[in-house]
């Protein structure tokens, strides 16, 4: 069993979203765009403090602001006479995840909650909503409209939002009056990582609250210390007794005691270990790690990170015999890269997805056979802001989370490639979404070049330009290393929908290449508008920025770079030419192989370090290119 999907509706930056999860998902995207909001929801539902009212109990910064803000405004208009007070509608927060894949223990549990006949989807709901549903009768709104003065005017800021009103409930199935089992509930358990865990607290058992004090205490449910375990307390018991320090202290308090109270009691004080069957003596226990081990205090930031989710992953384990045992698990672990170098944070991303099961996705399944099918008690989600995580999971199993004109809106990497008719675009992205190029992923705009001469240079127009940065503005610049843009294209046209302009070559004297005409045609004009192709005027993006500068005031530029790549041809060129540059003598200048390639990328960089030491000297950007900018920027 596993949660398919989540609805949410009007939960902290969620107006109204849907999203399906996977047995493992990662789930990416930039800051603040509700990557934990997301996990929040699911706890509302599925917690680990499931008798706790107040966690479930709301507060005004967790229900949407523009629905409040929605709602202050019909207020402030039926106030006003403008609207009644009954065309009012409160906001109200709904949580709700479906359940599939059951074996017959879970499909027995959650009997009650399913929603069809074919009993193969569950649903659970948390609902948070007023409890009087009738504005017009509510004390709050006769009270406020008798404390409005005539003729003093009431803003939204003066309205106070009936928060006290609300309670919450939680359901299974349709019926949202029909009483849920609080029991099959409690069984289904959530550990969740947040991203400002404390790990060097919960590696001690400080108290009962800790991490190592939960693990400890489920995985000596009901099972008595061993009978070499007693013997040993109890001799440890009978040495602390008979040692002279102790023995002194014991006499000094009978003395006091004797001092301070009648006479004729019995004075009798000893020490011994109070209930030996409680695992008190547990309490003591902490986690060292390391060759040399040190107390957890002294250890790493990622060190003690490895091992707190180590520790967390132990609950996933099946106990025989643990009371109460959960009939479905759920991990969430966000940023699990935290203070980890980069090939440890890859080693982590692969373990993780391991959980599940060593053949997790290898088509090495062997469900139903010899495995258990344990992975059907389990499920992951991990939030990451990592790029060497993100390269290193499925992208199956990866769903952005974006902006879309104010929405949160999601969508998975490789979702409406069908695997068969773009197995290469799969091969491709799997391949080439290195740690470098997945920062798309977490960006608001997407610039896709073809090498690295425009991945030197366009940096650098964009600067020169608006005096900001391509990620001042949540930019990111990915060289496709030739002119597959289709791969990352598909995966806009089909639902990742930010801005993003394709700076490609026309490849042709005689107009648009084929291949051009094709990219626009497929993507171009199916995009809505979020997709540009920015086609070069000249064959090349280097003849572009020759043509562009070719006056003698800015030719200065293009020249300098050209002699510090060739300089002897360049010579040669600048004594048989003056006036304008010749485009096509120029270009041969930076092609020629004297030095047994191309100079493309020599270029580049000569002319960086020339733009970027000579700020006051003209230079001119490619029309082409700053047409992309306006599109990119708007």
């Amino acid at each position: 069993m596993f949660i398919s999907k989540i609805g949410i509706e009007n939960y902290r930056n969620f107006k109204k979203f849907e999203c399906e999860l996977k047995q493992f998902t990662l789930i990416i995207g930039e800051n603040n765009i509700g990557k934990t909001n997301l996990i929040k929801a699911i706890s509302l539902i599925i917690s680990p403090e499931f008798s706790s009212i107040r966690y479930r109990q709301l507060s005004i910064d967790d229900i949407n602001y523009s629905a409040v803000q929605s709602f202050k405004v019909k207020v402030l208009k039926a106030l006003n006479d403008e609207i009644s007070p009954d065309q009012v509608e409160f906001p109200e927060v709904s949580v709700s995840i479906t359940l599939a894949d059951f074996d017959d223990k879970q499909k027995s549990v959650v009997f009650n909650w399913f929603v069809d006949d074919k009993y193969d989807k569950a649903t659970l709901t948390y609902q948070f909503y007023p409890s009087q549903v009738s504005l017009s009768s509510m004390q709050w709104f006769t009270a406020l409209k008798d404390r409005i003065i005539e003729g003093e005017s009431i803003t939204t800021d003066m309205i106070d939002f009936p928060i006290d009103t609300y309670r919450y409930r939680i359901f299974g199935g349709n019926d949202n009056n029909k009483a849920f089992d609080t029991f099959s509930l409690s069984l289904m358990r959530m550990e969740f990582l947040d991203a400002m865990r404390d790990a060097r607290k919960e590696l001690v058992w400080q108290n009962e609250h800790r991490l190592l004090n939960k693990v400890l205490a489920s995985k000596l449910s009901n099972k008595a210390l061993s009978k070499e375990l007693l013997s040993s307390i109890s001799n440890l018991n009978d040495s602390i007794k008979n040692d002279t320090l102790v023995k002194d202290l014991i006499d000094e308090i009978k003395e006091k005691l004797e001092s301070i109270s009648y006479g004729k009691e019995n004075q009798s004080v000893d020490y011994a270990f109070k209930d030996i069957n409680n695992k008190d003596i547990f309490k003591r226990l902490c986690i060292q790690y390391g060759i040399e081990p040190v107390s957890i205090e002294r250890n790493g930031l990622g060190r003690n990170n490895l091992l707190y989710i180590a520790l967390v992953l132990s609950q996933l384990e099946h106990r025989e015999g643990y009371e109460n045992q959960p009939y479905f698990r759920l991990i969430a672990i966000e940023e699990p890269e935290a203070h980890l170098h980069p090939h440890l944070q890859k080693h982590l991303a692969y373990r993780l997805s391991k959980q599940l099961c060593e053949n997790f996705e290898t088509g090495n399944c062997k469900e139903g056979k010899d495995c258990g099918l344990k992975c059907k008690m389990r499920q992951i989600i991990v939030t990451s802001h990592s790029t060497h995580v993100t390269c290193h999971l499925s992208l199956l199993n990866t769903v952005i989370l974006f902006n879309n004109n104010g929405e949160v809106n999601n969508h998975y990497i490789l979702k409406g490639l069908e695997l068969d008719k773009y197995k290469q675009s799969v091969y491709y992205l799997s391949k080439f979404l290195d740690a470098t190029n997945a920062t798309m992923f977490y960006s608001r705009r997407i610039i896709l070049v073809e090498g690295i001469a425009e991945e030197i240079l366009i940096p650098l127009f964009y600067q020169r330009i608006y005096q900001r940065t391509l990620e001042s503005f949540g930019i990111t610049l990915v060289n496709v290393r030739g002119i597959a843009f289709k791969h990352f294209l598909e995966i806009i046209k089909n639902g990742f929908f930010v801005k993003c302009v394709a700076f490609t070559d026309s490849d042709s004297t005689n107009g648009i290449s084929t291949n051009v005409v094709k990219l626009k045609r497929d993507y171009e004009d199916n995009s809505n508008g979020v997709i540009s192709i920015s086609v070069s005027n000249q064959t090349t993006f280097e003849m572009d920025i020759i043509d562009s500068n070719r006056t003698e005031q800015n030719q200065v530029m293009v020249l300098s770079a050209l002699k510090a790549c060739h300089p002897n041809l360049t010579e040669e060129y600048k004594a048989m030419h003056n006036g304008e540059l010749d485009v096509e003598k120029c270009f041969e200048i930076i092609y020629s192989k004297d030095k047994g390639r191309n100079s493309k990328s020599d270029f580049a960089f000569e002319l960086l370090n020339t733009i970027t030491s000579n700020p006051q000297v003209e230079f001119s950007v490619p029309s082409y290119i700053l047409e992309g900018f306006i599109f990119v920027n708007g």
